[in-house]
């Protein structure tokens, strides 16, 4: 910035506020709040409560209710905890049925090569 005769104006303020200066300092917090909201945060949340009424009557007039997302979404996660443990189920006994082939012969080799490095 320039050096200017009299104070600071309000938009060379603004600029350094923006950037994060204050008084030569650097301040992170504005920067990362404005890089974690993806613009100023105060207008970001203004935005999302406007955008949440507008999706809020939208979803009443088709006659949804906050419950009944809520109850869908808790049923959804228990029906792929309930799928999950059936394929951990059927995973179990493919691996019961080939184990009583593989190790049974894995053990019979080990021993072999274990007799047949000794002679």
């Amino acid at each position: 910035m320039t050096p200017t005769a009299g104070p600071p104006t309000f938009a060379m303020r603004r600029q350094r506020l923006y950037r994060g200066e204050r008084n030569g300092t650097t301040i992170r917090t504005t920067m990362t709040l404005t890089r974690l909201f993806g613009g100023p945060p105060l207008a970001v949340l203004l935005k999302l409560v406007v955008l949440s009424v507008i999706v809020g009557v939208v979803l009443s007039a088709l006659g949804l209710s906050p419950y009944d997302i809520v109850d869908s979404f808790i049923d959804l996660v228990v029906r792929i905890y309930e799928m999950g443990f059936d394929a951990i189920e059927l995973a179990l006994r493919y691996f019961l049925l080939g184990a009583v082939i593989v190790f049974p012969i894995w053990l019979i080799s080990r021993l072999l090569k274990r007799f047949q490095t000794r002679e």
